[in-house]
């Protein structure tokens, strides 16, 4: 295998680097399977949509739940959403959108270089 080259796992044929399927070179075969470079649009695209919905339903069982158990637990006297009012819909948001732009970054970050080989399955 060369600078220009990746090997595939399943076929072991090398194929040109960038290239988007296996196809072998130097009169090799290739087996077809799709060529990933780092993350995908998909896996990105999850990574942000999940971890923005966790950190915005954290917030607000923190905020909506919080007082009332620091109340009854302590015989404290807060405010429902801390005195947050409808803003705390909006601190939810914002910290969901960064959280999640964040995780998305990281994920992207530490899949770069990676190269994947994923075949194609029959419908069974």
């Amino acid at each position: 295998m060369t600078d220009n080259t990746v090997k595939c796992p399943f076929c072991l044929a090398e194929t040109e680097y960038g290239s988007q399927v296996c196809t072998g070179s130097n009169g090799q075969h290739g087996c077809q399977a799709t060529i990933v470079y780092g993350a995908t649009p998909t896996e990105l695209h999850n990574t942000f949509k999940q971890t923005g919905f966790s950190v915005f339903a954290v917030v607000m069982l923190i905020l909506f739940m919080g007082p009332t158990l620091l109340n009854s637990q302590f015989d404290w006297s807060l405010t429902p959403m801390f005195g947050t009012g409808i803003w705390s819909m909006a601190i939810g948001v914002v910290l969901g959108v960064w959280l999640g732009l964040r995780s998305r970054n990281a994920l992207e970050n530490s899949m770069r270089g990676q190269v994947r080989f994923f075949r194609h399955m029959a419908n069974v």
